[in-house]
Parts: C-alpha cells; sequence; structure tokens
C-alpha cells in the first residue's frame, strides 16, 4: 500500500516537474522572399514612396505609427543626422527572433550600407526586419532603422 502511494505520488511529482512542453521551433524567414520585401522598402525609402513603406508594416508597427503621414514624420526624424539617403548597397542578411511581448516570430534582417546627403557609403546602415505576419499570413517589414555605430566601429560583417 505505501509503495503504491510513493509510485503515485512520484508520478504526480515527475509529471507536475515536467511543465508545459516547449513550442515546436519556428521555421527561419525564407531569404528569397523575405529580400524581395526588403529591397523593396529600400527602393521605397530612397523614392520617397512612404504609402508603400506603410503598407508592408506589420500589425505591432502600426500600433505605433497610425498612417503613412506619421511614417513619413517619424523618417524625416530620422533624417536630421544622416541626411536624406541617396543609395543603398545590400551587405548582409541576418536570421534571428523578434520578440514584441509575448508575441515571438522568427525574423530575418537585412543591412544595407547607405549613402546619404551627408555621409559617403559606410557611415550609416538601413536595418529592416521582416517576420511572419500574425497568422502566418504573408512577410511583414517588423523594423526600419537608419542607423550608425557608436565611436564609428562598424562591425566586420557589415565593412
Amino acid at each position: 500500500m505505501i509503495s503504491r502511494f510513493l509510485l503515485s505520488l512520484s508520478l504526480v511529482l515527475f509529471i507536475s516537474a515536467c511543465g508545459d512542453p516547449e513550442p515546436p521551433p519556428q521555421k527561419p524567414v525564407e531569404y528569397e522572399a523575405a529580400k524581395v520585401i526588403s529591397d523593396a522598402v529600400a527602393k521605397d525609402l530612397l523614392n520617397d514612396d512612404i504609402v508603400d513603406v506603410y503598407n508592408r508594416l506589420d500589425m505591432g508597427f502600426k500600433t505605433i505609427v497610425k498612417d503613412a503621414n506619421d511614417v513619413k514624420k517619424n523618417l524625416e526624424n530620422g533624417y536630421i543626422a544622416p541626411g536624406r539617403p541617396l543609395e543603398f548597397e545590400f551587405k548582409i542578411s541576418k536570421i534571428g527572433t523578434r520578440v514584441d511581448g509575448s508575441w515571438v516570430r522568427p525574423c530575418r534582417t537585412f543591412w544595407y550600407a547607405a549613402k546619404t546627403k551627408k555621409f559617403e557609403k559606410g557611415t550609416y546602415f538601413l536595418k529592416v526586419e521582416i517576420v511572419p505576419a500574425i497568422g502566418g499570413g504573408p512577410l511583414d517589414v517588423s523594423g526600419i532603422g537608419l542607423l550608425t555605430f557608436k565611436e564609428g566601429k562598424v562591425p566586420s560583417y557589415l565593412q
């Protein structure tokens, strides 16, 4: 009787210690399809086609920017230091994970060296993050940024 009780208790403790199973690993964002979108964003930025940029944004991004005019205002603020972009040269793609609160998705980030009105190529870089849309729909843009690195220390993979 005691051995049955210990066996039952051990089984209960074992099961409760297991916790929730890990979710299955997510597939990385497919390179070719994501590159088409990323290149289109780069082209839209060069052509100042903000409506197309806005239409490519994911739902999470659209909680931050309300419409294309809001995107334009944010981009113009981002162009103050580097100047408006004049040219982009693709450098590298990296796979990773995008975490927005409890929302975790695979992500593919594309980096481009930027030539701007104020700086030659290699000081500023365009970063475009591509993620699966909510519900597994088409790919969307979850992040865009024109940035530089502290003290000009550009990572070797971007040189």
